[in-house]
């Protein structure tokens, strides 16, 4: 194993791999020679790349170096098998000698029947499961060789599934690595295959379709439960990994706990690696205790160092009183299921209030008008009394206070001052002329280059669990935590099960001899100065309310249901590919009680001023006006197209059409026209292609190019036209697949510039110049209310970045 680490650490391609990673790394090859269940924490999450790599890495070598050989008493005549990089069907026993016979199935110059002894076949071949004309790369070969193995092993028959997000998994596929001089991704010598839900199988890019997987990837707890459910635990790979804290997020964590029973069940050994704030609540614990061994990074000699201090700012009379009749209105309306976005919105703006460090914020402000506009549109009777609240609390400046504390605690070092999302730009342009500060949003990834980076960070009224990760992950030797005094008892309560939490940890990890960590020390000294921890104990009946006003709401979970439920119900879906997938990042509500359900590099019009601006979602903010164009996309315009053409035997009846038109349109009223005269339906036009020896793709895949009205403009590749020549006996598609290929492909290109092109064209002119254009079907205004950040995974496209569905 000391090649594989070393081989890792030389490439490091996510870059430089720190002294603690490196632990992790070397703690992870020395728990894998135990056989039972364990979980890890480290104090942030931002070793998970390097951590996938080396288990693959690892997974590989152990292949190559340990792998079984194959039983030639086993295999069957026929059985497909790789042989010295060439593919060969296993005929058995030569009657005149005692060896046996390989065919080659693709015949070559190069290629003969090759008659060989029992052990050299069984120490060089392995079986496959499919076969292809194109010599097999040396990559894994040359990988062996590297790691210092004279002879290597084929079968893959050491497996594993590994579960993380695909966005990891999208970075992964994509790393090289030298091998013999040559650059090479990491599917070429580390088989792998992607489930997906509903038990599809997808190879990973750059994997050898051929082999059996060594690593089962997986974005999907659920797709693995009902994998392992299908075969009854009967399955070849030998240990589950899973990789990272979303799945001890609310709207996973069940399925985590389902995981762990399936593999309790079936006799598979279950490792889990995450963050230490991903355990920090009391509901993982019960998770923890069923692994054999738990792990978590707790303290460290590093660690004694670090000073964890509470500083609470004074508030007056005045402002007191109006946050207490606020909450008093707030514990009413969350008792009404109907209330609850207003309840959210109220709560919202609290935070917004506690985060502030200026005398009037415009975010506050803005907030404020949220609320007030979203109460009238309710008809609320205390419409008017909350409004009063709301303006009393934002005009006391509060803000101020905030500011002397900041100025009080930070010395004339470098200092981070991490304060919620919403209020990251307002405060960066008060301390825009001071380089000593550096203002973070909580949602910022902590990695391992801001270690040193920083000598105090100071937290500005954090929730419980941007305050659990920004502590426990250690960043610096000052941390200081700053509320209003008036929420000291919230917070005194929340410190409490932070308590509870780490040493229940100790419990559970027997790897410390002094059970004391940095975080634990700053609250016991907390409580030691107050005095007060007895008497919060008897002012704790309304732990209810403490929670709410300590946490977030889990938008994650509220956006994945709205998701869920818009794909079974939307019909008229616009659709390209059966693989139109994407991440969704952002949960934008508007003021209809629309969504708009953001990717990374979604785009959206922005009305200001009467003219609209084109920007990305990334960018979009509370309170701005977006407007929604209905512009047919270029899958509608081709087919409306499509239908207008006249197509008899083979001849279209409009001779004016260009080359490009003539030959994409030609291929597929080819086919459209051979299913209409047998009445072919999608499950038998699969049945033939697939006898002919096509690529496999779904039913669904099928129905849409069986249809008029959902037939996209391009095939994956031209192999498909190749084999609708074969099934409609056309030699011309047979033979010349590439060039029908490449006109529909230019078609396509074109089709899309000309709507981006009209829609680029919007950009900066005013909106009721644009609405006259014949392009324009209709539009929508609407009003951002609350942006939300959120990652949601393999969504429909045509779910993104415009105006969907509705909050109850």
């Amino acid at each position: 194993m000391d090649a594989v680490m070393k081989f890792l650490l030389l490439t490091s391609p996510f870059g430089y791999i720190s002294k603690n990673k490196k632990n992790i790394l070397n703690d992870f090859l020395k728990y894998e020679k135990s056989e039972g269940s364990y979980a890890y924490q480290y104090l942030n999450s931002s070793y998970y790349k390097e951590l996938v790599l080396l288990i693959c890495l690892v997974t590989c070598y152990k292949n190559l170096s340990d792998g079984q050989k194959i039983n030639i008493d086993d295999l069957g005549e026929g059985t497909k098998l790789l042989f010295e990089k060439n593919y060969y069907s296993f005929k058995g026993q030569d009657n005149r000698s005692n060896g046996y016979i390989l065919e080659p199935i693709y015949k070559k110059k190069d290629s003969y029947t090759r008659i060989l002894k029992k052990d050299v076949i069984e120490s060089k071949a392995s079986i496959v499961t499919n076969t292809k004309s194109r010599k097999v790369k040396s990559t894994k070969e040359d990988f062996g060789k590297q790691m210092g193995l004279s002879s290597i092993s084929w079968t893959n028959d050491k497996n594993v599934i590994i579960i993380l997000e695909k966005k990891i998994l999208d970075e992964i596929v994509n790393v090289t690595f030298t091998i013999n001089n040559r650059y090479s991704y990491l599917g070429e010598f580390c088989n792998a295959e992607y489930l997906k839900d509903s038990l599809v199988f997808e190879r990973i890019p750059h994997s050898n379709s051929t082999e059996k997987p060594m690593v089962l990837f997986s974005s999907s707890i659920g797709a693995v439960i009902e994998y392992l459910d299908e075969n009854d635990g009967d399955i070849s790979e030998n240990r589950v990994y899973v990789i990272g804290d979303k799945w001890f997020l609310n709207g996973q964590f069940s399925n985590l706990f389902t995981l762990e029973d399936a593999c309790d069940d079936f006799g598979i050994p279950m490792t889990v690696f995450s963050s230490i704030p991903s355990v920090m609540d009391e509901s993982k614990l019960k998770f923890l205790k069923k692994m054999d061994r738990e792990f978590c990074w707790l303290e460290s000699k590093e660690f004694s160092k670090m000073e964890i201090s509470f500083e609470f700012v004074p508030s007056n009379a005045e402002f007191d009183n109006a946050i207490t009749r606020l909450n008093e209105y707030i514990g009413d309306i969350r008792e009404i299921p109907r209330l609850k976005y207003l309840d959210k919105l109220l709560k919202r703006f609290l935070k917004i209030n506690y985060s502030q460090i200026i005398g009037y914020s415009r975010t506050l402000e803005q907030q404020m008008i949220i609320v007030s506009e979203y109460m009238e549109k309710l008809n609320l009777e205390e419409t008017e009394k909350i409004s009063g609240i709301l303006y009393d609390i934002y005009r006391n400046r509060f803000g101020f206070q905030n500011k002397k504390i900041i100025e009080s605690i930070r010395n004339e070092d470098k200092c981070a001052l991490v304060v919620m999302d919403e209020m990251v730009e307002e405060t960066k342009k008060i301390y825009k002329n001071d380089d000593r500060i550096t203002v973070l949003p909580y949602s910022e990834k902590i990695y391992e280059d801001l270690y040193g980076t920083f000598d105090s960070v100071i937290l500005l009224s954090p929730y419980a669990k941007d305050r659990k990760k920004w502590l426990s992950s250690y960043l610096t030797n000052k941390l200081f935590v700053v509320f209003p005094d008036l929420q000291e008892k919230y917070l005194m309560h929340s410190l409490k099960r932070d308590k509870r939490v780490i040493q229940h940890l100790y419990t559970l990890d027997n790897s410390y001899s002094d059970r004391d960590s940095a975080y634990l020390k700053a609250i016991n000294k907390y409580f030691e100065k107050t005095m007060r921890e007895k008497q919060v104990n008897n002012n704790c009946d309304d732990k209810a309310l403490y929670d709410e006003l300590d946490k977030e709401e889990d938008p994650q979970k509220e956006y994945l249901s709205l998701i869920n439920n818009l794909i079974i119900t939307a019909s008229g879906i616009e659709t390209e590919s059966e693989k139109q997938l994407v991440n969704v990042v952002r949960g934008i509500d508007l003021e209809s009680g629309k969504n708009i359900f953001g990717t990374e590099f979604g785009k959206v019009f922005i009305l200001q001023e009467e003219f609209c601006r084109k920007t990305d979602v990334n960018n979009v903010q509370i309170g701005q006006n977006i407007v929604e164009f209905e512009v047919p996309y270029s899958d509608t315009l081709y087919r409306e197209r499509l239908k207008k053409y006249n197509f008899i035997n083979g001849i279209f009846i409009d001779s004016a059409l260009d080359e490009n038109l003539r030959l994409d349109y030609f291929w597929k009223m080819i086919l459209l026209e051979y299913i209409k005269e047998r009445g072919m339906t999608p499950t038998q036009f699969k049945e033939r292609m697939d006898e002919l020896g096509a690529m496999d793709k779904s039913i669904a895949f099928y129905g849409l190019w069986s249809s008029i009205d959902k037939m996209p403009i391009l095939p994956r590749d031209s192999s498909f036209i190749h084999y609708i020549g074969l099934l409609t006996k056309n030699s011309e598609l047979t033979n010349e697949p590439d060039k029908y290929y490449s006109a529909s492909t230019i078609i396509k290109k074109n089709l899309n510039y000309e709507r981006d092109r009209f829609m680029d064209s919007i950009d900066g002119r005013k909106l009721n110049e644009i609405i006259k254009g014949s392009s324009i079907k209709s539009y929508s205004v609407d009003k951002v209310i609350l942006v939300e950040d959120i990652d949601i995974e393999d969504v429909p496209r045509y779910l993104t970045n415009k105006f969907l569905g509705g909050k109850s």
